[in-house]
């Protein structure tokens, strides 16, 4: 199982408000910090297709963590949907302001964490998916 982490886009981190949390590039660097994540392949992309990358693209029953920095970003993965279909979710919101409950589970994800939380349980929620399906 390949390991994947999608963002709407790839800002670069001096326009980020907030901390490493709201970037997705400072937060991709943080997930290749954790154990089994080194080789973590990026993916950044609009709303109906992936861009171009050297790892290659999602297969089904790979693992996707989408992480979206606000409402904005959420919702632009909500209505390219049909992309992440047959791949193992999880959704990582940098900016909860404005999202409900019933938003967070549109995407269909295994796990839903706030980028400002310790990533000790993310970890270790990437690892049980990992060695279940290996």
């Amino acid at each position: 199982m390949s390991t994947f982490f999608f963002a709407m886009n790839a800002a670069d981190c001096g326009g980020c408000q907030g901390g490493w949390q709201t970037c997705p590039q400072r937060y991709l660097w943080a997930l290749r910090q954790l154990n089994g994540l080194h080789d973590l392949c990026p993916l950044f992309g609009g709303h109906s297709r992936f861009a171009p990358v050297p790892g290659g693209f999602p297969k089904n029953g790979d693992l996707i963590i989408l992480y979206a920095k606000d409402l904005h970003d959420l919702e632009a993965m909500i209505g390219a949907g049909d992309i992440f279909d047959g791949l193992k979710k999880i959704l990582v919101v940098a900016d909860a302001r404005g999202v409900n409950d019933r938003q967070y589970h549109m995407l269909a994800p295994r796990y839903i964490t706030q980028a400002g939380r310790d990533m000790t349980e993310l970890e270790a929620v990437i690892r049980k998916m990992k060695n279940f399906c290996q």
